[in-house]
């Protein structure tokens, strides 16, 4: 949550339909549902972007999302070395 600015923060997930508003939210959200999670790493296999924005595609290993390997995409923003949204 350090690598998250506090105002403005939001968080979408499309796929889940998860709209989290404020950086509280976020910071419930994943301290509920993801403190008990193995830890799996996600390894960024291509990065496309700046110092502003970026879209990072990234493979999770085995363990969060199930038995097998999971490769997803996330846009970022950045303002100020944090991520504003």
């Amino acid at each position: 949550m350090a690598l998250f600015s506090q105002r403005p923060c939001t968080y979408v997930d499309v796929t889940l339909d998860w709209d989290l508003g404020s950086w509280t939210k976020l910071h419930d959200f994943l301290a509920q549902y993801m403190s008990g999670w193995p830890n799996s790493p996600s390894c960024p296999v291509r990065i496309v972007g700046d110092l502003r924005s970026a879209v990072v595609f990234f493979t999770d290993t085995p363990g969060p999302f199930g038995s097998s390997e999971i490769t997803l995409a996330g846009a970022v923003d950045f303002e100020e070395g944090r991520t504003p949204s």
